[in-house]
């Protein structure tokens, strides 16, 4: 199983798939070690944010734990601009 914290490279062209009839999206083929560190299963909604570390992915829970809402919720308040408090 691949640790969270581990990092490689997937070139873009590895990664996704265009969508014959569909220019604005893309299908994302994760290698399978990935699948598996993650929990994933073909057609899972994934959550895909970028930040400070690079891209991050995570499977959307249903229900977000109280953890990861406080957590984004810090996130999203120290990120406001001066002109929205």
């Amino acid at each position: 199983m691949v640790k969270p914290t581990e990092v490689g490279t997937i070139k873009a062209e590895d990664l996704f798939e265009e969508i014959e009839g569909d220019p604005d999206n893309v299908i994302m083929k994760l290698p399978p070690i990935i699948m598996e560190s993650l929990g994933l299963d073909i057609g899972d909604t994934l959550v895909v944010e970028y930040g400070t570390n690079g891209l991050v992915l995570r499977k959307k829970e249903e229900h977000p734990t109280k953890e990861y809402e406080t957590a984004r919720g810090n996130l999203i308040d120290k990120n406001v601009p001066p002109e929205f408090d």
